[in-house]
């Protein structure tokens, strides 16, 4: 799974090039909490390892998230959000 995390995945790359066939890169456009964000994967940055590199876009989000409303308690909102966070998380993991 992706974000941002440049310098980590450069580490991967080369620490673990000669163990691997692929590198597979999940990137969701949206961030745990639902709110929609830009994609930040640049495979350019990594020419190196260019055809090992499978890169899969979750484009939508995942079925089963609820909805927050408005007069939800903090508790109900909180394990909303966490619940969603979970399912946004393992549809990522489980991406295809």
């Amino acid at each position: 799974m992706y974000f941002d995390e440049d310098v980590v995945l450069d580490v991967r790359f080369n620490t673990l090039n000669k163990y691997v066939d692929y590198f597979i890169i999940v990137e969701s456009k949206y961030l745990h909490n639902g709110e929609k964000k830009e994609l930040n994967f640049d495979i350019n940055k990594y020419k190196k390892f260019k055809d090992k590199i499978v890169y899969l876009i979750q484009e939508k989000e995942p079925e089963g998230t609820i909805k927050l409303n408005q007069n939800d308690n903090e508790k109900t909102k909180s394990y909303k959000l966490i619940f969603n966070a979970h399912l946004r998380e393992n549809a990522k993991r489980n991406h295809n």
